[in-house]
This record gives structure tokens, C-alpha cells and sequence, in this order.
């Protein structure tokens, strides 16, 4: 009884440990995220890039001069319809590429 008991505790000290390491590697790799985004946020607000674009047509990203040219918001940006307030329609269909 005395062996499972002392068994056990090692088996949560090991675990409590592991665990501990875990959270530490996970709250470097997020500070080590946090720097890359405002590296990329800084950086992206210094070039008049278009709007980044995904599959389909959506919009991602812009940086500061694209909203202030198009006059949509951070969130509007990453709305569906986003492109389609940003381009002309007949450009539009360019972007789509041949029917």
C-alpha cells in the first residue's frame, strides 16, 4: 500500500511538473507571437499595400492608409463583403478571374 502511495505521489509530481512546463512553453511562444504580430503591424502601417486577400475573395488584412482611403473599420475589413465595398464592380470581376 505504502509502495502505490509513494508511487503515485511521484507519478503527480512528475505530472505536476510536466504540466509546469507546458505552461511555460506556452506563455513564451505566446509573448514570442504577440512580438511577431506588432513586428508585422508596424511594419505592414510604413507600406500602401492593398488589402491582403484570401481564397474567395476576402479580405484579411489592411493597414492604416487602406482604411483610411476606403473608410471601412478594422472589422469591416475582415467581412465578407468587404471587397465588393472596396472595388468597382466591373473590377471586380477581373479579380474573379474568367467565368
Amino acid at each position: 500500500m505504502k509502495l502505490e502511495i509513494a508511487e503515485r505521489k511521484h507519478a503527480e509530481e512528475a505530472l505536476h511538473h510536466a504540466n509546469n512546463e507546458l505552461e511555460l512553453k506556452v506563455l513564451e511562444r505566446t509573448a514570442e507571437l504577440r512580438q511577431a504580430k506588432a513586428s508585422f503591424d508596424s511594419l505592414s502601417m510604413r507600406f500602401p499595400a492593398s488589402p491582403c486577400l484570401r481564397l474567395g475573395l476576402e479580405s484579411s488584412f489592411a493597414n492604416r492608409r487602406e482604411l483610411e482611403f476606403t473608410g471601412l473599420t478594422p472589422h469591416e475589413v475582415r467581412s465578407k463583403d468587404a471587397i465588393a465595398k472596396i472595388f468597382h464592380a466591373e473590377d471586380l470581376k477581373k479579380l474573379e478571374g474568367p467565368s
